[in-house]
């Protein structure tokens, strides 16, 4: 249970939403089935398979093979920005607060070779050191309700940017330019200003303490606590005690009494203190950037010394006037949500499990698991302020029996109580959802907990089981009453659909639409594993495919099925070598392809 909410209204507002989650992107799509995939893909992320890779979603989603999943990345035609603008607004609608902090900050993850769209020796956190990997920069919401992702840019080193060929290879599009990871926070920040997501401060570390960014928040009037080095230069003005010197000069010289101890949040260990100095360098006033702000504000120097070792850490500030040194120290104590936020996405969520090399493939993987991760932070903000057992209150509809362990990306449908569950049903799993802000922690006792659902498996065997019922319907749509009783007294036959399958659906069935109808599918997996290939390497996969299962020898009907393949990317060349090719075997000793 979570929230004092029971198992039952647990697993409902898991369904629930998951449901909203899937009606949300669905507009992000011109084809059913690619929404439907879609919809898998999230599930996946959200299963409990430890690698989120194709072939491990495939498998939780009944498919054959990874190339459903892989197209949702690849070959799918759909606009990843457009994904990032919804879960920016689905978590605001839950989690959006006045007084909430943009937090920005970078992981890497690391790659092998040198294909991978931005992959360079480069210096990461996540390993400690420069090594072969991405960079990508991440805007994190963070309020006292929770906290999200809303904002992603993958960061493109000099030496991609200088070569045209590598970034036409990579599917980069030709807009994009060589932007500093200070410069993509900048665009971050001001898509988020543009949006009118309301926030008063921004956290980051030294990485971003540029005086762009600085500019563009005085004069939308936001605060700010901004990592710098230690060789950075500061002046005060207008003030009693002058100060003047590098940040590390000035730290030495500060007497005993200027530092306070103070806790900046809760972390995993308890309260995270530390020694903090504060010095106010000059009161400015706010109009002198934006003719529509009126007051003073203060720019201010903020030391960060570490207990055990003395470390310093330094910090650019600026706030409104009279802003205590506590709520600064709070401020920049929400950097620590975004480094929880990566440790939970990358070992729960599969954030860092991505096996496109493309610029598109990167920005829709990370955007889906945005969308998970927000799903998530909505899921706890809701069973822990006692929403959902409020909704419950008003009743429920007793004529519909909801069962929201079955495909909660469907809408409810009306049918009979079964007395128990499939055996084949998985056993459900723990998962640690992701915590709230530090500040909301510290204000509520309650909070402080890890929050924990019980989670089942959400694509089951009556999911796979209905997939099989469509395609029965695609084939034989007379007989689809006959197809629904049969498949749902007999599961393990329907889960073969073979020969004998069919007999008992349609007897005297012409086997010839159903050989039309499988190549049909056949044509959508192949086409969906040949998308994150290049041509060597598809032409590699089709005379693997040809040895081991002669499925070569059927594309070429099967291109003349559906002539506008080609268009879903650059495969005009499969034609050709189809048509080249001499068909080994003569058609009646061909074996039909799996069903999809």
């Amino acid at each position: 249970m979570i929230g004092g909410a029971s198992v039952e209204d647990t697993l409902t507002l898991w369904a629930s939403s998951l449901r909203d989650a899937k009606q949300r992107i669905r507009p992000l799509f011109t084809q059913e089935r690619v929404a439907a995939s879609a919809g898998q893909f999230l599930d996946g992320l959200l299963g409990n398979e430890p690698r989120k890779t194709g072939w491990m979603r495939a498998e939780a989603a009944g498919d054959p093979g990874p190339w459903r999943q892989q197209a949702i990345l690849g070959r799918g035609q759909w606009d990843a920005d457009a994904l990032r603008d919804i879960v920016r607004e689905y978590a605001l609608e839950t989690l959006g607060d006045e007084d909430a902090v943009l937090v920005i900050d970078e992981t890497g993850f690391l790659k092998q070779g040198k294909a991978s769209c931005g992959v360079a020796r480069q210096y990461t956190g996540s390993a400690g050191k420069i090594t072969n990997c991405q960079i990508g920069v991440f805007a994190s919401y963070v309020s006292r309700h929770g906290h999200a992702f809303i904002d992603r840019a993958l960061y493109l080193p000099k030496e991609w940017t200088d070569e045209p060929a590598r970034l036409k290879a990579a599917h980069v599009p030709s807009d994009v330019s060589f932007a500093t990871k200070p410069r993509i926070a900048h665009q971050m920040i001001a898509r988020a200003i543009a949006a009118k997501v309301p926030f008063s401060f921004v956290a980051a570390d030294s990485v971003y303490g540029t005086g762009a960014i600085e500019t563009l928040l005085r004069k939308a009037g936001k605060g700010y606590v901004l990592g710098v080095a230690s060789n950075h230069v500061f002046y005060s003005w207008g003030k009693q005690q002058p100060v003047a010197g590098t940040a590390s000069t000035i730290a030495q010289s500060l007497p005993k009494k200027a530092w306070r101890r103070l806790p900046s949040g809760e972390g995993t260990k308890g309260p995270r203190w530390h020694d903090w100095a504060y010095l106010e360098l000059a009161d400015l006033d706010a109009g002198e950037y934006n003719d529509d702000l009126a007051g003073e504000w203060t720019r201010g120097l903020l030391i960060r010394r570490n207990i055990a070792d003395n470390s310093l850490a330094f910090f650019s500030t600026w706030c409104p006037k009279g802003t205590s040194m506590q709520k600064l120290v709070s401020v920049e104590g929400h950097r620590w949500a975004i480094e929880d936020s990566f440790e939970t996405a990358k070992n729960e969520l599969g954030l860092d499990h991505n096996e496109t090399r493309s610029w598109h493939g990167w920005h829709r993987h990370v955007s889906l698991v945005m969308l998970a991760f927000a799903t998530m932070a909505v899921i706890r903000h809701r069973a822990n302020t006692g929403a959902l057992l409020k909704k419950r209150d008003r009743g429920p509809d007793r004529s519909i029996v909801l069962d929201p362990l079955v495909d909660p990306g469907n809408p409810p449908h009306r049918h009979e109580a079964r007395p128990a569950a499939h055996p084949a049903c998985p056993h459900p799993r723990m998962v640690i959802l992701a915590q709230g802000s530090s500040s909301q922690r510290a204000q509520s006792a309650s909070q402080a907990k890890i929050t924990t659902v019980m989670l089942a498996c959400l694509v089951d065997r009556a999911a796979i089981l209905r997939r099989l019922l469509a395609l029965v319907h695609a084939v034989v749509p007379d007989h689809a009453g006959d197809a629904q009783a049969i498949i749902l007294e007999d599961p393990g036959a329907a889960l073969g659909l073979g020969a004998a399958m069919l007999d008992r659906v349609a007897p005297g069935l012409d086997r010839r639409l159903v050989a039309e109808e499988r190549q049909r599918h056949e044509l959508a997996l192949l086409g969906d594993a040949l998308e994150p290939l290049d041509r060597d390497e598809a032409v590699d996969l089709l005379q693997d495919r040809l040895q081991f299962g002669g499925q070569v020898e059927i594309l070429l009907p099967m291109l003349r099925l559906r002539p506008d393949f080609e268009d879903h990317g650059d495969h005009g060349w499969l034609r050709s070598y189809c048509d080249g090719r001499t068909i080994a075997r003569p058609c009646a000793e061909r074996s039909a392809p799996p069903p999809g």
